[in-house]
């Protein structure tokens, strides 16, 4: 009995002095602004909604499939913020950029606004199924005349983006690179239909 109380001692002494575990810090990644046409302001407000977001998308995991119907997440690589709040930041800041509106606001502020832009993200992931890894990015827009109460427009936005590298880093200048295309189809679309 009393050689099990001294072995335990020694058991506890003996996993400190394996030393240090290293363990790799994770590496957080951001997408940056897009540059935009201005355009003349209507003088109305546009609030722009927090995203919505399918199932799995509503963390900041990078994800990555490498086969069809699974996703998998990154172990050391994560967005800074998930997708939603990415996303409505650079919508919020492109159309202040754009200048079509007299104020582009969050939706907290709905009620002085003309207009409504609700987005459902469908796809944001990196694919390696083919020969060369790329992103996936799909969203429906919604544009709702708030006067109105009704939607007068909805298209699906979608790219598909190689990487430059079959990597994390490779997937966060493909995803910058699809935001480059999207945005401004996205501030196109609610042009034609605010005007």
């Amino acid at each position: 009995m009393t050689k099990k109380f001294l072995l335990l001692p020694l058991l506890f002494l003996s996993g400190c002095s394996l030393g240090p575990v290293n363990v790799k810090p994770i590496d957080y990644y951001t997408l940056a602004p897009v540059r935009v046409t201005r355009g003349y302001s209507n003088q109305q407000v546009l609030a722009i909604d927090v995203p919505n977001a399918i199932r799995g998308l509503q963390t900041n995991a990078m994800l990555y499939s490498e086969r069809e119907f699974q996703i998998s997440e990154y172990a050391y690589s994560k967005w800074s913020a998930n997708p939603s709040n990415l996303l409505q930041e650079l919508l919020l800041e492109s159309f202040n950029k754009a200048g079509l509106f007299k104020a582009v606001i969050g939706n907290a502020f709905a009620k002085t606004a003309n207009w409504k832009l609700n987005i459902r993200i469908l796809q944001w992931h990196q694919s390696f199924l083919d020969t060369q890894s790329e992103i996936l990015v799909s969203y429906i827009a919604n544009l709702y005349d708030l006067r109105k109460q009704k939607i007068i427009a909805s298209r699906l936005f979608k790219v598909k983006i190689p990487c430059p590298t079959d990597n994390a880093y490779g997937g966060v200048v493909a995803m910058n690179e699809a935001m480059l295309k999207l945005i401004p189809r996205t501030i196109n679309f609610v042009k034609i239909y605010t005007r």
